[in-house]
């Protein structure tokens, strides 16, 4: 079989990558399979390999796609949390609480927890969403006077507090307990500020 033009190429593996990101929100990360990911795309697993190489290039495009996403509405409000540590904090949790973006936020979770079981290939697609995550908001917490030398670390607690928090309320905390991790995680930028 001769591979197809360039772009027709390109269309295919987009759009068996938009199926296989869905698919993986759905099914999740841990028990990946191509035969049955590719049976539900209606493609063969050879055809998946065909376009992504190995099974740990599709993990890894499928997290980036996902990231994409979510960084894409990330940027679309960081004007707004600029405004205030409180602000910051309240639009991250509502990115993460918000029920359209619950299967990519679930599967960043199970993304860290196989890091943390299986190292590779998550261990680099965790690095690459965190790294992400960390320079879209530095310039956010910048703005609002944090040192640009510890912005990135700031980011960083206040995305664990918020993270942790997720997890929580899948654990069932109160709505008081999760109102004092959003509180805590603004004390966070509060005492960066200079």
């Amino acid at each position: 079989m001769s591979p197809p033009p360039p772009d027709e190429s390109s269309a295919r593996r987009d759009e068996l990558l938009d199926g296989a990101v869905a698919w993986t929100i759905e099914h999740g990360l841990a028990d990946l399979s191509l035969r049955p990911m590719a049976k539900a795309l209606g493609t063969s697993d050879r055809m998946l390999l065909y376009y992504f190489g190995t099974k740990d290039e599709l993990v890894a495009a499928v997290v980036d796609r996902a990231a994409d996403g979510l960084a894409a509405a990330l940027e679309l409000v960081l004007p707004e949390l600029s405004r205030s540590p409180k602000a910051f904090v309240d639009g991250i949790w509502g990115l993460l609480t918000d029920p359209a973006a619950q299967g990519v936020v679930d599967l960043f979770l199970e993304l860290f927890v196989l890091t943390r079981r299986r190292g590779e290939p998550y261990a680099s697609a965790s690095a690459r969403v965190i790294e992400r995550w960390l320079e879209l908001g530095a310039p956010a917490l910048v703005a609002m006077r944090v040192p640009s030398r510890q912005a990135l670390g700031v980011v960083a607690a206040t995305l664990a507090q918020l993270d942790g928090g997720i997890l929580l309320a899948a654990a069932g905390a109160t709505d008081a307990q999760l109102a004092a991790v959003r509180k805590a995680a603004v004390a966070t930028i509060e005492a960066a500020r200079s």
